[in-house]
């Protein structure tokens, strides 16, 4: 599984082997809206293949961009400045 952000839930069926619920914000995710996503480039380059869905489907809503160049530095920097972080368990992922 990828990292969930804040805001966002999952419930995930074993059984059935689907999602029966996706929510943001506590809202349903609509399937017809455009949501903004960051990954790193080796997901993007494997896009298709992880989740089915072709890369000009994607170029067909924005043009994809780099942000950050290193994930490590990037959590190096942040742990640095924020020494001590506690964390509880938040449900955004339910596999039942």
């Amino acid at each position: 599984f990828y990292q969930l952000s804040d805001g966002l839930e999952a419930v995930y069926d074993r059984n059935t082997h689907s999602f029966s619920k996706f929510n943001f914000c506590q809202m349903p995710i609509e399937e017809n809206h455009i949501y903004t996503v960051g990954i790193q480039s080796y997901h993007y380059k494997n896009f298709e293949a992880m989740f089915s869905v072709p890369i000009e489907e994607i170029l067909q809503n924005g043009k994809p961009r780099m942000v950050a160049t290193n994930s490590q530095e990037l959590l190096e920097e942040y742990l640095s400045d924020h020494q001590n972080l506690e964390r509880s368990v938040s449900g955004r992922l339910i596999i039942s």
